[in-house]
C-alpha cells in the first residue's frame, strides 16, 4: 500500500508569502516604468506626433491672426462647436509671406517664425500658468501685423501666373516689403491635404523663389561693377571702350540690348552692353572682384523675417573666370531678394535699407518671433 507523503501542500501562510512577494516585484516594476516615462523621458513622450493628447490640445489652440499693415487678415482661426480650430486664409496669394501651419507638416513663413506668438507661448506669470493649467484652457495667441499691403500681393501674385519667378516691392527709404511674391505658389489652407502632390510638383510650388532661388545675375552685376569703378577713382566721364562689341559667353553672344545712342557709360548701363563692363574689369583679378560681391553682401543671405539663402560661391578665386563672373554668368548666383537689396540701395542714395516684413517697431525678440530684431536690422548697413 502507498501512503501519501507529509507535508505535500505548502501552508497557507508560504503561498500567501509567495504570492505577495510576486506581486511586489511586479507592482515595482511598473512603478519604475511610470515613473521613468512620466519624470524621466515625459519631454519625450509629450513630443512623440502620435500622442493623442497632443493632437487635442493644438487642434484647440486659438491661434492669433496675421494682418497686413492695413488691418486685412491674411491668416485667421474658425471654432466649431466642440471647440476645434481650423486654420484659415482669406488672402491665398500671401502664401510665400504667411506660409501654412498644420499638425502633420509643421509651419512655414511668419506662421513658422513667429509661432511662439501666434500660440500664445510668451511668458506668463506663475500664477497664471497654474490656473491655465487646472482648468484646462487653450492658450490664446496674439495677432501679428505685417508690413505687406494685401492689394500689392494679390497684384503682384496675379501678374506672375504661368510664370516661374518671383516679385518683390519694396520702400527703399523705410524698407518695408510690401509685396514678396512667388510663382507658382499653393493655397495654405489646403497644404495638409495636398502635401504629397505640392511636395513632388515639378514647379516646386512650396519653394519661395523670392529668397531661396538661386540664379545668376546677368547683367544687372553691371551696376555693381560700375559703382565699383567709381568707388576706386574712376572717372565717370570717360568713354566706355569696347561699346557695342560682342562677348560670347558659355557658348551664347552677349550683345546690347539696343545701340547705344551716345558713347556714355550712362548709355552703356541703359542698354546693358557687355563690352565696356567686360574691358572695365580686365585689369581686376579675381580678390578685387570677390571683394566687390561681398561688399554688396552678394555672398551672405540677407536678414529678413522668413528664411534667406545665399550661394556657397566655394571657388577657389585663383580659378575664377573673371570675365564671366563679372557679366554675370559665371558661378555667383544671388536670389531675387538680393538683388531687390541693390535696387534699394541705389534708390536710397547708396545707404542699404534693412528690408523687413515685420513693422519697425516690432520688438521680435521679446514678441515671440524667432528672428533678427527690427532694431538691429535696421543698425546693419
Amino acid at each position: 500500500s502507498l501512503s501519501p507523503p507529509r507535508n505535500a501542500t505548502p501552508p497557507l501562510r508560504q503561498t500567501a508569502g509567495r504570492l505577495g512577494m510576486a506581486l511586489l516585484t511586479l507592482l515595482t516594476i511598473t512603478a519604475l516604468s511610470t515613473g521613468m516615462w512620466s519624470v524621466l523621458r515625459a519631454e519625450e513622450l509629450r513630443a512623440r506626433p502620435t500622442n493623442p493628447r497632443t493632437i487635442l490640445a493644438e487642434a484647440r489652440i486659438h491661434r492669433g491672426r496675421i494682418l497686413d499693415h492695413t488691418g486685412t487678415v491674411l491668416a485667421g482661426t474658425e471654432i466649431d462647436a466642440a471647440g476645434y480650430i481650423t486654420r484659415t486664409y482669406p488672402v491665398p496669394e500671401a502664401a510665400p509671406v504667411v506660409g501654412y501651419a498644420t499638425l502633420q507638416y509643421g509651419a512655414a513663413g511668419i506662421e513658422a517664425t513667429c509661432d511662439a506668438r501666434l500660440r500664445g507661448d510668451l511668458e506668463q506669470s506663475p500664477e497664471a500658468a497654474f490656473w491655465d493649467a487646472l482648468l484646462h484652457r487653450a492658450p490664446v495667441g496674439k495677432d501679428v501685423h505685417l508690413t505687406i499691403n494685401a492689394e500689392m500681393q494679390k497684384m503682384a501674385q496675379t501678374l506672375l501666373q504661368g510664370h516661374e519667378g518671383a516679385a518683390i516691392l519694396a520702400d527703399a527709404h523705410t524698407g518695408e516689403i510690401l509685396a514678396l511674391a512667388s510663382a507658382p505658389t499653393y493655397d495654405p489652407a489646403t497644404v495638409a491635404e495636398q502635401w504629397a502632390t505640392l511636395r513632388e510638383a515639378p514647379g516646386a510650388p512650396l519653394l519661395n523663389r523670392a529668397t531661396q532661388s538661386l540664379a545668376q545675375p546677368g547683367p544687372i552685376l553691371e551696376t555693381v561693377l560700375l559703382g565699383a569703378a567709381l568707388d576706386a577713382g574712376f572717372p565717370p566721364t570717360s568713354t566706355p571702350e569696347s561699346l557695342t562689341r560682342p562677348m560670347p559667353i558659355n557658348g551664347n553672344t552677349l550683345r546690347c540690348t539696343h545701340p547705344p545712342t551716345e558713347a556714355t557709360w550712362t548709355a552703356a548701363l541703359i542698354q546693358t552692353c557687355p563690352g565696356p563692363f567686360a574691358a572695365l574689369t580686365d585689369n581686376w583679378n579675381a580678390e578685387q572682384l570677390k571683394a566687390t560681391f561681398e561688399t554688396w553682401r552678394l555672398t551672405t543671405a540677407p536678414p529678413l523675417e522668413i528664411p534667406t539663402v545665399a550661394t556657397t560661391w566655394e571657388t577657389e578665386v585663383s580659378n575664377l573666370d573673371v570675365v564671366a563672373e563679372s557679366l554675370g554668368q559665371g558661378e555667383l548666383l544671388v536670389t531675387p531678394l538680393q538683388l531687390a537689396h541693390i535696387a534699394a540701395t541705389l534708390a536710397n542714395d547708396g545707404l542699404r535699407p534693412a528690408l523687413h516684413l515685420l513693422p519697425a517697431s516690432f520688438d521680435s525678440e521679446r514678441e515671440g518671433c524667432d528672428v533678427l530684431s527690427a532694431g538691429q536690422a535696421a543698425a546693419i548697413h
